[in-house]
């Protein structure tokens, strides 16, 4: 079989990474063929067009990058639910060629596992390694870079508190359902609940060359939350995380898996 996917975003914002008034619009499109085994393979396009103002951010001179993506990837994926995993594994090699105001490449390489233990609990373990190549500020603009720090990459440290063209970010998590899901109807329209108690411990490092990634140190955090599970928005999650020095606990709302959203730009 075959699946299809297309989408669309548009974000006028502050882009506080980076200080400047972001307006960017990206349309994105998949194609894949599902084969035997969970295995799929398909390739991806993006464009997207960002325009920075006048604060140097761009590649371009006029203020505003173009920048169309081809890529190819394969997917391995045995998960018993999409939405709410429990068992089985998911995991994604991707390549990316960037054209236009860019010229890089990006190679991704995505894991999770998700193991019941006993009765209610859960454990899960995600991984992701990203890289990119070309200058930052040349063949990259310095906006594509990889920025951890908050509710989607390390929790526990501010956004942004490392940056790189290149990431690795390992989360491990533990939960237990404290109600299962249940289905029932409103107004005619089908529903469903559920709630899960969280404890987990993320790891990352983002860098640019060798030298960075020797001289970089490993950003740690770790935390407790709530996860509501729910129709329309599928999951969402409250987190309360330590990890910075000197700042105490941070709280944090987040939206889908996280293991999902960290794969995103704007994250």
């Amino acid at each position: 079989t075959w699946a299809r996917h297309l989408g669309f975003s548009y974000s006028d914002r502050e882009n506080e990474l980076y200080d400047f008034d972001e307006r960017a619009t990206s349309v994105d499109a998949r194609l894949a063929r599902n084969w035997q085994h969970g295995v799929r393979t398909g390739v991806a396009a993006e464009v997207l067009a960002i325009d920075t103002g006048d604060s140097g951010q761009s590649l371009s001179a006029d203020g505003t990058d173009v920048i169309p993506t081809l890529g190819a990837f394969l997917t391995v994926d045995t998960l018993d639910s999409s939405t709410n995993p429990r068992a089985g594994s998911w995991v994604e090699v991707q390549v990316d060629r960037l054209f236009g105001n860019a010229h890089s490449w990006t190679f991704t390489l995505d894991g999770r596992v998700f193991q019941p233990l006993f009765n209610r609990h859960g454990l899960g373990l995600f991984g992701l390694a990203s890289f990119q190549t070309g200058e930052v500020g040349t063949d990259l603009p310095e906006y594509l870079q990889f920025a951890l720090g908050g509710a989607n990459t390390i929790r526990g440290w501010s956004l942004g508190s490392q940056r790189g063209r290149n990431q690795f970010i390992g989360t491990l998590e533990y939960t237990y359902v404290l109600q299962p899901v249940r289905a029932f109807t409103v107004a005619g329209l089908n529903l469903y609940t559920g709630l899960q108690l969280a404890g987990f411990g993320d790891l990352g490092l983002a860098w640019n060359d060798r030298s960075d990634r020797e001289a970089g140190w490993v950003l740690g955090g770790y935390g407790v939350g709530l996860r509501i599970l729910g129709a329309f928005v599928e999951l969402i999650r409250l987190d309360i995380a330590w990890g910075e020095p000197g700042e105490g606990a941070s709280a944090y709302f987040g939206v889908s898996l996280k293991a999902a959203r960290q794969r995103q730009r704007i994250r």
